[in-house]
């Protein structure tokens, strides 16, 4: 056992107990634990205790998903709860942001693009085209918003009242930011692809 796993057991049983402590009203430990048996896969009392106090050293993926279904919390919450900036030990030895870990750990990002020695995915060039299709078609369905808003503005607009115009307004710029992150995140996973010698089908260049 390494001192990366207890610390992850540990942050996980702090989210645990600020959640459960969070409600209106608070969660018991028993309750959580009931809970979670209602979920299919129980857990005691006393090892949601454990948890929470650092006693209990390591958490099943069984116990992560059931905590986050009885909290009502994804389980990546559990497993990264400062989102989005908060600092994290990823793997052993390596820090990034939260949200840089979970996207690496559903698969959104490489590995190597949070530690350039780490091994890479199987097939990175594989990877990349396919993140280059999707994010493609997110940055198509950001921009399909933004006509949407255009054409609720065109039709609506005459009868809104300042506070409904200022609403929209900021909106729009919302959106408008969304679409350049978007379109620069596409145009990014591009030029790794081409650097690496892969094509956009997903095939090698070489």
């Amino acid at each position: 056992m390494t001192t990366w796993d207890v610390e992850m057991a540990a942050r996980i049983g702090q989210a645990v107990k600020a959640l459960r402590e969070g409600r209106t009203p608070k969660l018991s430990a028993a309750k959580l634990a009931e809970a979670t048996e209602k979920c299919g896969y129980a857990m005691t009392k006393a090892q949601i205790s454990d948890l929470e106090l650092g006693r209990k050293k390591t958490v099943t993926v069984p116990e992560l998903v059931a905590l986050g279904l009885a909290l009502g919390v994804p389980p990546a919450q559990l497993l990264y709860p400062e989102l989005p900036d908060g600092k994290v030990e990823v793997w052993p030895g390596v820090e990034s942001s939260s949200i840089e870990a979970l996207q690496w750990f559903s698969g959104e990002t490489d590995p190597q693009d949070i530690d350039s020695s780490a091994p890479p995915s199987a097939d990175r060039t594989v990877w990349l085209a396919r993140e280059y299709q999707n994010s493609g078609l997110a940055w198509g369905r950001v921009d399909n918003r933004l006509d949407d808003l255009a054409a609720i503005e065109a039709k609506d607009s005459a009868g809104w009242t300042d506070m409904e115009r200022a609403a929209h307004v900021e909106l729009v710029a919302a959106t408008k930011q969304a679409s350049e992150a978007a379109k620069r995140r596409h145009f990014s996973i591009k030029q790794s692809l081409e650097r690496e010698g892969g094509t956009l089908d997903g095939g090698s260049s070489a």
